[in-house]
């Protein structure tokens, strides 16, 4: 207070009061620690002295309105900020560093049982410690309230529980053989628990204790929201990615047991193999695997293995972890087993065979072998599988384009190359009858000459041919494709008429097609006009379609004759050639004159 009352050019009466009053001055005030040691203090302080005017009072205090000098009253605010730079030494950071030992400690092996009682036990003394310093006297009397270090106090219990929770659960997954996941969720919170929710917390509590009320609240629920999404995205990947590389690991170590791949690889690439799998299961990177890994490998390489066999092959296992030179040895070991399981098992029964067919079944099956029958069998006697696909244009010149590529009308040598890419190594080749005998005796060489250079073309890209004797609707009369027209049979009206019950179908009409509605055109319709035409499809299932099939196979006027020695001009040509694998004789034959009658 001496700076309030030593003013300048005072008499000596005024200096006398002044003293006495300096004496009698006594301050009393109740202060609020709720954002202690961060807090700030304002004292109020009153001078009132009747009759005396005090003119030294302007030089703490704004003047009021009216005038100069104060006279009796004289208000003043004295505002208090605490040094905290001793309590931020002494009590916050050493609780920090308390709170983030045991969170470290998070790093160390949890598959270890001795090492997992040690985090365990970190945990449990730090939160004691935390404890113990929440409770100490800082001087500040018998507060009614939580005040802002043991909020803090709490922040930090809070995260060291979770530490040891994470702990406690780990070890729960471990007992009960949920290594990865164990593995995975460690992994995640060993780092997420120290490097990111605990700074999170701490600068929150800060800015708090600052009384910085929004950026508090930003920091907190930013932090605890990042925490919860990136902990479980990062967990399910880390899962994923270990499930996903063990599967891969073990198709690549069931690989290597078959004749075919140990033929082609090198010991070493074998031992690769082997290692690569073995440190993938090896998920705590302790150079040997446990009896549960083992067991994991076993299911995944061998899932048809019966209870009996699985017991025998885990006997392989001598102890309780294997290295990796154990480790090949007992791969060998379960290949015998899986060998002579294979042998032992009984036959698989059809449904033919449970119904009492199984002679029969047999002998069908023996005979179609032994004379090729719907089979094919290479010059080594092995069943040769055909994959690929169908090329047939079904119009003029009707046969796909073996120089250009396109999209659609092309078999050319870029479309040979596909196929190759594709593993494709057989074509079903459309063949018109159109195309071979446009004329009656007279065969198209010219059309044999591009089929050939398509066979010939798939040929040298190791692709087989099957020649596919193709029709749909018999003939471009009923909007089809497949016979020439002078091998058709033509109704006496030329109208495609549907037979019950397939005419009742249609509302308006019984017809499919009428070759009236081409004003006077030639005899066979357009494109436009088929696909205006209603009904299913072409006009197979008309009366005059079926008729046509039927004059086919009863051989009017010799079209039956024809039609064969078509198809024997085709096979001279191709005979002798082991790229084609055959004819097909007739694709999709209809029913004939069955319809309408």
């Amino acid at each position: 207070m001496d700076s309030f009352f030593k003013v300048s050019n005072l008499t000596e009466t005024t200096a006398t009061a002044l003293l006495d009053i300096r004496e009698a001055v006594t301050v009393s005030f109740d202060f609020v620690y709720t954002f202690f040691p961060f807090d700030h203090q304002t004292i109020r302080l009153d001078l009132r002295l009747p009759t005396v005017r005090m003119n030294g009072c302007q030089a703490l205090v704004d003047k009021r309105a009216g005038g100069d000098a104060f006279s009796g009253d004289c208000p003043v605010l004295f505002k208090i900020r605490r040094n905290n730079n001793v309590f931020v030494i002494k009590q916050l950071v050493p609780t920090i560093i308390i709170a983030e030992a045991p969170l470290i400690s998070l790093w160390l092996d949890p598959t270890i049982p001795p090492v997992v009682a040690g985090r365990a036990s970190i945990h449990i003394f730090a939160m004691v410690l935390v404890v113990l310093r929440a409770s100490a006297d800082l001087g500040l009397g018998v507060l009614s309230s939580l005040i802002w270090t043991d909020e803090f106090s709490l922040v930090q219990f809070f995260v060291i529980f979770s530490g040891l929770m994470e702990t406690i659960f780990v070890h729960c997954l471990l007992r009960f053989n949920h290594k990865i996941l164990a593995l995975s969720v460690d992994g995640v919170f060993r780092k997420l628990l120290p490097f990111v929710l605990f700074p999170c917390l701490v600068v929150g509590w800060i800015l708090k204790g600052l009384q910085e009320t929004t950026a508090f609240l930003a920091v907190i629920v930013g932090g605890l929201s990042a925490f919860t999404v990136y902990s479980i995205f990062l967990t399910l990947r880390k899962t994923w990615n270990i499930e996903k590389n063990r599967q891969t690991m073990v198709k690549a170590l069931k690989a290597l047991k078959t004749d075919d791949v140990q033929k082609t690889l090198t010991k070493d690439q074998m031992d690769k193999v082997m290692r690569m799998t073995f440190d993938t299961f090896d998920l705590d990177k302790s150079k040997k695997l446990e009896k549960a890994e083992v067991r994991l490998i076993l299911d995944a390489m061998y899932p048809n293995l019966n209870r009996q066999q699985v017991t025998e092959a885990m006997k392989a296992v001598k102890a309780d972890e294997i290295p990796y030179e154990d480790f090949a040895i007992v791969v060998e070991d379960w290949q015998q087993i899986q060998d002579q399981a294979v042998r032992d098992a009984p036959p698989k029964r059809t449904l033919l065979e449970l119904l009492g067919f199984r002679k029969k079944v047999k002998q069908t099956f023996k005979d179609a072998r032994q004379g090729g029958d719907r089979v094919f069998i290479d010059s080594a006697g092995r069943e040769r599988i055909f994959h690929g696909t169908n090329a047939v244009v079904k119009g003029p010149p009707w046969h796909p384009d073996p120089y250009t590529f396109s999209a659609d009308i092309s078999m050319a040598k870029e479309d040979f190359e596909w196929m190759q890419r594709l593993g494709l190594n057989v074509v079903r080749l459309g063949v018109l009858w159109s195309g071979v005998e446009p004329t009656r005796g007279h065969y198209n060489e010219t059309y044999l000459d591009q089929l050939d250079t398509i066979v010939t073309l798939a040929a040298a890209h190791g692709v087989y041919t099957l020649l596919d004797w193709h029709q749909d609707g018999i003939s471009e009369h009923f909007c089809g494709e497949g016979a020439p027209s002078w091998a058709i049979r033509r109704a006496e009206q030329p109208q495609l008429r549907y037979p019950f019950p397939f005419a009742p179908a249609f509302n308006d009409s019984s017809l499919f097609y009428v070759e009236e509605k081409m004003g006077g055109a030639p005899t066979l319709p357009t494109r436009s006009a088929c696909l205006t035409s209603h009904g299913p499809g072409w006009g197979e299932t008309t009366r005059e379609t079926a008729q046509a099939y039927q004059a086919i196979y009863s051989n009017w006027q010799g079209v039956a004759d024809a039609f064969a020695m078509a198809q024997a001009k085709l096979a001279s040509r191709f005979v002798r050639r082991p790229e084609v694998l055959g004819i097909e004789l007739l694709n999709e034959p209809f029913a004939g004159a069955l319809i309408g009658r």
